[in-house]
């Protein structure tokens, strides 16, 4: 009976340990999920109320400046030697850190209290390697943070909203969304050198037509959120590249070598470029809506 006892106590502790670890590695792919979502998700709700609209200034961008500067001014007063203004640095620091961090609730764990206990020690002691070392971590903390989450900050607050933009299409004249307009565009750009590959060239002219109109037309697109004039990706040297295209596409036998390397010009040094600046925000303002 006594040996039932312990197989069965056994068994228990077996049973026990076999839930358990599952139990542990649930919980760890679920914080996992957690933190995933929320680095690629949008940021929090509650950092709406720290910019326009609702706020009449960026204030959590303000507040990061108030953080970053004594920070920085640690670092000059060390490299000078002056370990005196050091600590009224820190404390402006240690202050605005802690306020700071209380911004937005569910920020709040990216702002560890350990490293700046630790820089306070170290300014304490006054040695200054163990200074610096302490520093380097929390401007690690900093870093880490600012990967994570400062570009979908900017593309949230800084950048307008893609989805908003509407122009008038000049082949259509219907007002449509930003998206639609360039999908219009690249149909236009891609039909011309299609109809150009397959020997029509007729139809190949009707679709530089479009593109031209089109190209054309972005000059008032841009105008939804910028107010000077443009000077990259459509400004006159690439215009006049289209021009180009347009002028071999008269040709009686237009030539696709020559017109295929004036597009590639016009697809890298006005499409691309812009691209590489907007689509990033576009792409991720689309995905934070739930749009496409």
């Amino acid at each position: 009976m006594k040996h039932t006892y312990l197989s069965l106590a056994s068994a228990l502790l077996v049973l026990a340990g076999c839930a358990t670890q599952p139990s542990a590695d649930v919980e760890a792919l679920q914080h996992e999920i957690a933190e995933l979502r929320a680095k690629a998700g949008p940021p929090p709700a509650s950092l709406d109320a720290l910019y326009p609209p609702q706020a009449a200034a960026p204030l959590y961008q303000i507040r990061m400046h108030d953080l970053g500067g004594p920070l920085s001014g640690m670092v000059v007063d060390l490299m000078e030697g002056d370990l005196e203004n050091v600590a009224p640095q820190f404390e402006a620091f240690r202050t605005a850190y802690g306020e700071v961090a209380a911004l937005v609730p569910e920020w709040t764990h990216l702002y560890p209290i350990g490293p700046v206990d630790e820089l306070g020690s170290a300014l304490e002691e006054g040695a200054q390697d163990r200074i610096m070392a302490a520093i380097q971590r929390v401007g690690a903390v900093c870093h880490d943070c600012h990967v994570d989450y400062m570009p979908k900050v900017h593309q949230r607050y800084q950048w307008p909203q893609f989805s908003a933009v509407r122009a008038t299409d000049p082949v259509t004249r219907d007002e449509v969304p930003m998206a639609g307009y360039m999908r219009a565009m690249e149909t236009s750009f891609s039909g011309m050198m299609t109809s150009l590959q397959q020997a029509q060239p007729d139809r190949a002219r009707g679709y530089y037509d479009e593109f031209f109109n089109r190209f054309g037309g972005l000059a008032d697109l841009c105008t939804n959120c910028h107010d000077t004039e443009r000077e990259y990706f459509i400004d006159e040297s690439v215009q006049r590249l289209v021009r180009q295209i347009g002028t071999e596409l008269q040709a009686d036998a237009p030539d696709p070598a020559a017109i295929g390397s004036l597009a590639q010009r016009v697809g890298t040094e006005a499409c691309f470029r812009c691209h590489l600046v907007h689509v990033p925000a576009a792409f991720a303002q689309a995905g934070w809506s739930g749009g496409h």
